[in-house]
């Protein structure tokens, strides 16, 4: 299993996601099935219509526990690769701020690994996010 790791490929950064290169990084010949999960900013938050999303981290941090998360995905499931990548920063309405994308033999495997892949990076990440409302306001939200 490989994390589809590139030089310098950082797992919580402030670029924008550019998902041909995520593809690129779980691609691989042997996979029958490739599964990504695309988290973006909605426009209707927890309390009311937002106009964008500030992501904030503990970046040492976040940046070991999501290459564990991916160490474990390998080791719970048979996957091929796996690639987690999470924004930090602003952003707006519809920009992607978590990609989840997992390759593997076959459906099944690739679909229970990202979930779960997803499910820990919400509780063991250190990425805290608030909405800002038109107002100017933010409000912290939990994951």
């Amino acid at each position: 299993m490989s994390t589809g790791n590139t030089p310098n490929a950082r797992r919580v950064t402030k670029a924008v996601i550019q998902l041909n290169k995520v593809m690129s990084w779980v691609s691989d010949h042997k996979a029958g099935a490739t599964v990504m999960f695309i988290g973006t900013v909605r426009r209707d938050g927890k309390m009311r219509k937002i106009v964008g999303m500030s992501y904030e981290s503990y970046l040492d941090m976040a940046e070991d526990n999501i290459r564990n998360i991916e160490a474990s995905v390998a080791n719970k499931y048979q996957i091929l690769k796996v690639k987690l990548i999470h924004r930090v920063g602003y952003l707006s309405i519809g920009e992607i701020s978590v990609v989840v994308a997992v390759s593997a033999a076959h459906r099944p495997e690739a679909f229970r690994a990202c979930r779960y892949a997803l499910e820990r990076i919400k509780r063991e990440v250190p990425i805290w996010k608030k909405e800002k409302m038109g107002s100017g306001i933010g409000v912290w939200v939990k994951k």
